[in-house]
């Protein structure tokens, strides 16, 4: 069964095997990949890692993006201030992603993003002007950014902040002149907090389900990589079940012919392992008591050979003794027969005399 693979393998795929300078930053940039064979371990890695490469991404935009507000900056304390900041807590960032803190690193993307954007706005020489006010809308860059690194607490608490941001400049700051004419043709100051407060609860929403909807896709096709990875480790072991099976029953057949001295050989983690070790036992205990019945056996046989032998030497014969064969007759051999007497009869007579005459 063939399945779509999952984000995060996708995203391993692109950063293991794409080279050049995308390859070299993101080296550079993130903690050196992990695995597990835990299921559970293995998707908490694969998150870390989607979210490590996610902040590689964003810190070179976030970091770069303030250069465009240069010429502001000059005229503007507040958003210099911002600027000033933004660089080095960017660099912080990625400092701790690179050491495996994505949590602390995408906090300092994000807390520096909204020390940008509010210094700025707290900063703006003659108070909040209607020039300012399209500021408001940047406050959703670090709300969906909150959306896909962080947990969705963090989502709505950069909501919450947000508002209070928004609402507070609209309502504390200085106003300047036209923004004064603005709220006295609206009837009001709504005018000038309702367009970004939608866009805020908007985006928000929208983000909640974006990512709630990528989380059950990634789900799914882990989900569908770990039922493929069990298909393979059962067919695995199935093959490994039946060449075990059939060795088993070549031993057996061995056996049959008497081949004792042959051997179960399974692996230790096969599930006939035990199976082969009480084989391979019960074959050594027959091979032992192979060995001693054919000691037995050439034992009686030699023995047969020297009781003829004494026979012959009493009845006045020359007698052929046995030859030394490995068992305990060769004691009694040692003891009965001379060397002289093993002498060959073309060329030495026995002696006719003989202690059983």
């Amino acid at each position: 069964m063939q399945t779509p693979p999952s984000f995060s393998n996708v995203e391993t795929d692109v950063s293991t095997s794409s080279k050049g300078l995308l390859a070299f930053w993101l080296r550079l940039t993130t903690p050196r990949p992990t695995h597990s064979d835990d299921p559970v371990m293995a998707r908490t890695l694969r998150e870390r890692e989607r979210r490590s490469r996610l902040i590689s991404f964003i810190i070179p935009f976030v970091f770069f993006a303030p250069l465009f507000l240069l010429q502001q900056a000059y005229q503007d304390i507040g958003t210099a201030i911002a600027i000033i900041l933004m660089m080095p807590l960017s660099i912080l960032s990625l400092i701790c992603n690179r050491f495996g803190k994505q949590t602390i690193a995408s906090l300092l993307l994000l807390f520096g993003m909204e020390i940008a954007i509010e210094g700025s706005l707290l900063g703006a020489p003659g108070g909040l002007g209607t020039g300012w006010l399209l500021t408001f809308d940047l406050f959703i860059f670090p709300l969906f950014v909150s959306a896909i690194l962080l947990s969705r607490f963090y989502l709505w608490f950069f909501l919450a902040l947000h508002c209070t941001f928004i609402l507070g400049d609209v309502f504390l700051l200085k106003h300047t002149a036209d923004i004064s004419a603005l709220i006295a043709q609206w009837n009001g100051p709504a005018v000038l907090f309702a367009r970004p407060l939608i866009l805020q609860l908007g985006i928000a929403l929208l983000s909640a389900l974006a990512v709630s909807s990528m989380e059950r896709a990634i789900e799914r096709a882990d989900n569908a990589e770990e039922l493929v990875a069990l298909e393979r480790a059962v067919s695995q072991e199935r093959k490994e079940l039946e060449e075990a099976a059939f060795h088993l029953r070549d031993v057996h057949a061995h056996v049959a012919n008497g081949h004792y001295k042959v051997r179960a050989n399974v692996p230790q983690g096969n599930a006939l392992w035990e199976v082969a070790r009480s084989l391979n036992n019960l074959l050594s205990r027959f091979e032992h008591a192979w060995q001693a019945e054919h000691r037995l056996k050439r034992t009686e046989e030699e023995i047969q050979r020297l009781v003829t032998a004494i026979d012959e030497a009493k009845q006045g014969k020359h007698p052929l003794w046995p030859a030394n064969s490995g068992t305990s007759v060769d004691l009694l051999l040692s003891r009965i027969v001379t060397k002289e007497m093993r002498t060959p009869r073309n060329t030495t007579s026995f002696p006719k005399k003989t202690p059983w005459a």
